[in-house]
């Protein structure tokens, strides 16, 4: 509201300035320029007739042709009344010494009036507009604010310099704008966009400099009319802090650019760096040189090279987006284009009316309404192309919105996998917009940090960048915009820099933060366009619903997994209590004959003297006895359940133990044994009665195997998950597990019949029972844990167990998937 206000004056001032300037070419003046109080200021052309005959800039004149003049209305009256080219003798007064030049009268000609006023003119004209126009495109920013208050100061103080010299109608607003310059120049450089925050938090000492600039600008509006000496002063001290500025300035641009954040940042500062260098490092050397040393420069020449610094942040803006006003400034130019080509049609149509169908036609009313309506039919389609074309040659790279939105909407709606759907998110975005890196950002499964697709380093939950994002009202958050808005404090910024992202879009669902995009610069160098971050918004909206679907559908997933085990467990159970009835039934209906026939067989193989021919059969009838106790015995503890015991205990020192059980079939069958146990495994518990039994299953079968000897390969070993397969989004397993494997080099097991190996009554050996490495597995599901095999026939076969350091731990997938796989 107060920049819509300052507008109407600002204009008045700058026409009022023009028009006065203007209107005192070709009329008579004294071949140099006077303030109204005699001051010369330092004005005019280096070769001039005035410096050619001794005139001395920033001197007092006393007096025409030896009549001393009281003001500049006075000179003017006199020289009006010459001839042009006949010589008038000016006295003059600088420092206390009194000099003497001769001039002939003449006329403020074209070339003069362009160098001097005219040089002012312009140059102020393109400041107004350019601060115009950046303060109307984005009047929201204070960046922007800023840069308008900036180029204003600077634009009026260029016209209201030819006012000085002419009218005077501005002269106590002349002085004041000088005096502020330097602030509002280092105050536009510190809150440049793509400043860092050690120099952009600079900022709080503007107050103090326009508090110094309004006492020196007061204090030189009183010396201008009372003490020509004291104005002196307080102009060599203002034009010193001119040069000052403009080298601190100088100073801080070059400091950000060696020190910038991204690439895009770098790129705006050294287009910001060269307008500076262009427009203020000459001037700056020439003023301090001017006011420091005295040297004779006319001060307009050093305003020739401002208008560098306007076309480098205008060229900032139109290709770099500076300001945010890409999409704007396309349609303008769209729609500038369009009329342009209307009108030319308009004029065309009617001129071939005119002059080739019939003559004076056009001056009909039903002619003009034909055309009109022939340009409306055209208008729409032309205006479309046109658009295009314009859209083509500002990006290089054109993409059409509604068919990118489109084919991502049916890409994420069909992906149910989390890496899958982030790989194709991802690679939307660089593939349409030309990004040189997208990454997404999702909570892990302890719900601690945010995790990126990358493998950089994680962002805490609590973050200020996600506290920022989580936001119901953020939508997008540029890193070079957060910093010239000044709504975004450092550390959520520091966060941006801390992931090396330029942009960050949050994917929010039901006003829940489920993620965030961070995106790099784009490979062109450009800015994100208001149409670029309107598409990626809608893109975050579809990968939020896209991600609620697939993590939906994964713990649906879970929960049937998890029902499937429940219903087999439950199977499993009905399945073991019908096993244990028909035991029992089985052991109650056999154990009793059983007994009498082995209480017979012992009294008749007592009473049998030794060597007669029965013995033998008797010995053999108690040793089938034994086995087929045994057997019931087996069934019987196959059917109760088996509920670990679990305390600490030492994997090692378990198979060990098992291994010297065994030591006599071992060294009975020449095997040779090859142990291999981990030399520190952590703390772990288990049921150690239970896993010995589970090992000399094992090693037992393994033995049995390798008939004709070979060797026996026994390890154990801790598997960390996070070296055994990689990383999931959205997950946290880091528990590692214990990894139990015995492998032999015997006959191994045929193909078609590796699945039946943990199988009930399953066995392939003569007098096996098939009970055993059903109860192995029993053993290690009870502890949580998951057994495989895998063999080759003639080859050998090796078996895998897999148990969580605790009882409360599990396998977590994809290793619980089965207990036949092969591995």
């Amino acid at each position: 509201m107060l920049v819509l206000c300052a507008l109407p004056l600002i204009g008045a001032i700058a026409l009022t300035c023009t028009f006065d300037a203007a209107a005192r070419l070709g009329r008579p003046y004294p071949g140099f320029f006077l303030w109204a109080n005699n001051f010369v200021p330092a004005i005019g052309i280096g070769d001039a007739a005035a410096s050619r005959a001794g005139l001395r800039y920033q001197s007092h004149l006393l007096s025409m042709n030896g009549a001393t003049v009281s003001d500049r209305a006075a000179v003017e009256r006199v020289i009006r009344n010459h001839v042009p080219g006949s010589p008038v003798r000016y006295t003059f007064a600088k420092a206390g010494e009194v000099f003497t030049v001769e001039l002939p009268a003449q006329r403020l000609g074209v070339w003069t009036f362009a160098l001097t006023l005219g040089n002012y003119l312009l140059n102020g004209l393109i400041l107004l507009a350019l601060g115009i126009a950046v303060i109307f495109l984005e009047p929201a920013s204070r960046g922007a604010r800023i840069f308008f208050l900036f180029t204003s100061n600077y634009g009026l103080y260029l016209f209201t310099s030819t006012d000085l010299v002419g009218a005077g109608r501005f002269e106590e607003l002349y002085f004041f704008l000088l005096a502020l310059a330097p602030a509002t120049a280092l105050h536009m450089v510190v809150a440049f966009p793509a400043m860092p925050a050690e120099i952009s938090g600079m900022r709080r000492f503007s107050a103090a400099g326009y508090s110094i600039a309004l006492v020196l600008g007061a204090a030189s509006v009183v010396a201008f009319h009372t003490s020509l000496a004291v104005l002196l002063i307080l102009d060599q001290i203002t034009h010193v802090l001119w040069g000052a500025a403009f080298l601190t300035a100088f100073v801080l641009v070059l400091r950000a650019f060696g020190r910038a954040t991204s690439p895009a940042a770098g790129q705006q500062l050294k287009i910001f760096l060269g307008g500076l260098i262009g427009a203020a490092l000459v001037p700056a050397v020439a003023l301090l040189t001017v006011y420091v040393a005295g040297a004779q420069v006319p001060l307009n020449y050093l305003t020739l090279g401002f208008a560098i610094f306007p076309a480098a942040i205008a060229y900032a803006i139109a290709r770099h987006d500076l300001f945010g006003v890409d999409r704007i400034i396309r349609r303008t130019v769209g729609y500038v284009v369009v009329t342009a080509v209307i009108l030319l049609i308009y004029a065309a149509l009617l001129a071939f009316i005119d002059y080739v169908i019939l003559p004076d036609m056009y001056a009909s009313p039903a002619v003009h309404g034909l055309v009109t309506m022939l340009l409306v039919v055209v208008f729409n389609p032309l205006r479309s192309r046109i658009q295009a074309l314009i859209d083509y040659l500002y990006f290089r790279a054109p993409y059409d919105y509604r068919s990118t939105v489109a084919a991502a909407s049916r890409a994420l709606a069909s992906i149910l996998d989390v890496d899958t759907l982030v790989t194709r998110l991802t690679g939307i975005i660089t593939d349409q917009m030309q990004v040189t890196r997208a990454d997404v950002w999702l909570l892990d499964k302890a719900r601690a940090a945010y995790v990126g697709t990358d493998g950089a380093r994680p962002l805490a939950a609590d973050a200020p960048l996600v506290r920022y994002l989580a936001l119901p009202s953020t939508r997008t958050l540029h890193i070079a915009i957060g910093r010239m808005s000044g709504r975004v404090s450092n550390e959520v910024l520091t966060d941006m820099v801390a992931i090396d992202a330029v942009l960050a879009i949050p994917m929010h669902f039901e006003q829940r933060l489920v993620g965030f995009l961070a995106l790099d610069e784009k490979e062109s160098g450009r800015f994100y366009s208001t149409e670029d971050l309107e598409l990626l918004t809608t893109l975050a909206s579809q990968a939020a619903v896209a991600l609620e679907n697939a993590w939906a559908y994964h713990a649906l997933a879970e929960t049937n997994r998890e029902l499937r085990e429940a219903r087999d467990q439950l199977v499993e159970a009905e399945r073991l209590a019908a096993i244990g009835e028909l035991s029992a039934a089985v052991a109650h209906g056999i154990r009793n004959p059983v007994a009498s026939i082995k209480a017979a067989a012992e009294l008749a193989a007592s009473e049998a003297p030794p060597g007669h021919p029965l013995r033998e059969s008797f010995t053999d009838i108690l040793g089938e006895a034994d086995a087929l106790e045994a057997r019931i015995s087996e069934l019987l503890d196959f059917a109760r359940p088996f509920e670990p015991n679990h305390a600490p205990a030492d994997l090692n020192q378990i198979v060990h133990g098992a291994l010297h059980l065994l030591r006599r079939q071992i060294s009975g069958r020449d095997i040779t044994v090859d142990v291999a146990l981990a030399p520190a495994l952590p703390g772990h518990e288990m049921d150690a009665a239970q896993i010995e039994q589970v090992c000399l299953a094992l090693l037992t079968n393994a033995i049995e195997a390798m008939t004709d000897g070979g060797v026996l390969t026994v390890t154990t070993d801790l598997l960390r998950l996070d070296e055994a397969r990689p990383p999931v989004a959205g997950t946290s397993d880091s528990e590692p597990l214990l990894d139990i494997r015995v492998k032999d080099t015997g006959q191994g097991i045929p193909a078609d019949q590796l699945g039946n190996v943990f199988r009930l009554f399953y066995t392939r050996k003569a007098r096996g029972t098939g009970v055993g490495l059903a109860t192995v597995k029993r053993i290690v599901e009870g502890h949580h844990g998951v057994i495989t095999v895998e063999s080759e026939s003639g080859r050998g076969t090796e078996f895998r167990i897999l148990l969580p350091l605790t009882g409360s731990g599990r396998v977590p997938p994809p290793f619980a998937t089965g207990t036949h796989v092969l591995m």
